[in-house]
C-alpha cells in the first residue's frame, strides 16, 4: 500500500511540475556588452588550449584563390570548371 501511495503522489508532483512548466514563458536572454565579452574571452581560451594540444586552429581556405585565379584566365563563366575546382 505504501509503494502504491507513493508512485501516485510521485505522478501528482510529475503532473503539476509538467503544468507549472507549461505555464510559464521563457524569459529571453539579455545580450548585454558582458556577455559577449565573455563569449569572446571563452573562445579565444578554447583556441588557445586546443592549440597547446596541437590542433591547427586557423586554415586557409583555398576558395579565394580559386577564384582570382579563375578570374586572372577569364574562365569565371565556365560553371563547369568552376564547379569542378570548387
Amino acid at each position: 500500500m505504501f509503494i502504491t501511495y507513493k508512485q501516485s503522489m510521485r505522478g501528482l508532483w510529475r503532473q503539476a511540475n509538467h503544468v507549472l512548466c507549461l505555464c510559464r514563458k521563457p524569459v529571453p536572454l539579455l545580450l548585454d556588452q558582458d556577455y559577449v565579452n565573455l563569449k569572446n574571452q571563452i573562445i579565444k581560451a578554447e583556441r588557445r588550449v586546443l592549440k597547446e594540444l596541437g590542433f591547427c586552429v586557423h586554415v586557409k581556405h583555398p576558395h579565394k584563390i580559386i577564384v582570382m585565379y579563375l578570374q586572372v584566365l577569364e574562365c569565371e563563366r565556365n560553371q563547369h570548371l568552376v564547379q569542378t575546382s570548387w
